[in-house]
């Protein structure tokens, strides 16, 4: 005979004797329900964030049309009237292969290939060929970087006759170290290439051996310390701007730092850091610079040290820390960040939550919408206040409203 697999669900006989009353038993089950529910959506966001797209971009099904990022829906061409505009002119890109030209502004050298002597004659008539035009190529070349010896002179300058005037000689030039060796030139190489290419130090060591130069590690190290101490009081004037200027965005991010350990395998062991960053606007909305600080954790006392002499209004995103810091100050505006809110409603959408996700999705969408035009309508009005080279003042204007 062949066997069947049964739906139903066997229930021990010690449940059912256990006298709770329907209402405990439906409490009971919508519990259960609901746990089921959370648990199969949690389950829906980790598949679609290891499998599925990283972009937020909500599908045209889910809106009912195309939309944008923020669910502004897409205009229909043909409801748009039609209006003339004035002629402009408009540069076209020559057809080609898509090779970028060359900049005019690098450094030229001219090879001229001239025709053998021999070959000046015309081989029929014997004549001297002319000139009659050229063919010219460029080709792409570097200069490898190569080390230089700045060797500084300074001569010493006496009277024979009297010995009590003293000596004359040139003051020294002015060196980013004390008694150092390095110029500003490969500081900045250095500096460079560890924080902007993003190159160990161990890497920059072995190029500079290649190039007939051996530089420790500990050495480059010394060096980059005390430039450091030469720009902190740069950084902290820059902090300073940053943190008074009336709007400042706050964001950290994680930073793996080696230890200079290794464990028995031989890999190097490294740790969880955290990097600070911290970008301050002007008035105009303008950036004004970015400051960063390092931490190794991500604390409480971190977040609070950093918004400690902020003024005006300070965006950040969900952190718990940013809001317990800017409770304890009273004149201190706390701004959260829209993109980070939308998220969860995108991701609430996605799992099936539909009709009230799409809701505040487009409120959000609404909210950029005018947030877009009052920029186009500041940008136009600060265009035309700029042909009559003027500036708006904004204050007065608003008193006198």
């Amino acid at each position: 005979m062949k066997s069947t697999r049964s739906n139903a669900i066997s229930v021990p006989e010690s449940d059912l004797d256990s006298g709770l009353s329907n209402e405990a038993l439906r409490a009971q089950v919508k519990q259960l329900s609901d746990d089921n529910r959370y648990l199969r959506e949690q389950l829906e966001l980790l598949k679609r964030h290891i499998f599925g797209r990283k972009s937020e971009k909500l599908p045209a099904a889910l809106l009912g049309a195309e939309s944008d990022l923020f669910g502004v829906q897409a205009p229909d061409p043909s409801l748009g009237q039609t209006k003339q505009v004035a002629a402009h002119e408009r540069t076209v890109k020559p057809a080609g292969h898509g090779r970028v030209a060359l900049p005019d502004n690098l450094p030229c050298e001219t090879t001229v290939l001239d025709v053998p002597e021999a070959e000046k004659a015309c081989p029929c008539c014997g004549k001297q060929r002319v000139h009659i035009g050229d063919d010219v190529s460029e080709q792409l070349d570097i200069v490898p970087p190569r080390f230089t010896r700045l060797r500084i002179v300074r001569p010493k300058m006496a009277c024979r006759e009297c010995t009590e005037c003293g000596v004359a000689q040139a003051k020294p030039p002015v060196s980013v170290i004390d008694k150092g060796i390095p110029t500003a030139n490969l500081v900045s190489w250095i500096i460079l290439s560890k924080y902007v290419d993003h190159l160990p130090l161990h890497r920059i060591a072995s190029q500079f051996k290649r190039w007939g130069v051996e530089i420790a590690e500990t050495t480059m190290i010394g060096w980059i310390a005390a430039i450091f101490e030469l720009l902190g009081p740069i950084h902290k004037a820059l902090e300073r701007e940053i943190k008074t200027c009336g709007c400042m965005h706050v964001d950290e991010t994680t930073l793996r730092v080696q230890k200079g350990e290794k464990d028995k395998l031989g890999v190097g062991k490294t740790s969880v850091d955290y990097l600070w960053a911290m970008l301050g606007r002007g008035p105009d909305r303008t950036s004004i610079g970015v400051s960063f600080l390092y931490d190794d954790g991500r604390s409480h006392a971190v977040a609070k040290a950093i918004l400690s002499g902020v003024t005006g209004s300070v965006l950040t995103d969900g952190y718990e820390g940013y809001a317990q810091a800017c409770k304890e100050r009273d004149d201190l505006v706390h701004g959260l960040c829209w993109a980070h809110a939308r998220r969860k409603y995108h991701e609430a959408l996605l799992t099936g939550q539909g009709q009230a996700a799409s809701v505040a999705i487009k409120w959000i969408a609404d909210l950029y919408a005018h947030h877009r035009r009052i920029e186009t309508f500041a940008d136009r009005l600060g265009r035309r206040w700029n042909k009559v080279d003027v500036q708006p003042d904004y204050a007065g204007s608003t008193q006198s409203s």
